[in-house]
């Protein structure tokens, strides 16, 4: 991922203590919630 990349997902920013808001790509997305989903099914996360 090059830095125009990162720069071009960027939507917002939040001062008091610092952060960055992005829009991620649909894939990262999806690969997410299967991660949760798989850790989930383990016990591992507790939500």
């Amino acid at each position: 991922m090059t830095y125009k990349e990162i720069v071009s997902k960027i939507i917002g920013f939040s001062c008091p203590i610092f952060g960055v808001s992005w829009n991620p790509p649909k894939l990262e997305i999806e690969a997410a919630a299967k991660i949760i989903t798989f850790l989930e099914d383990r016990r591992v996360l507790l939500i």
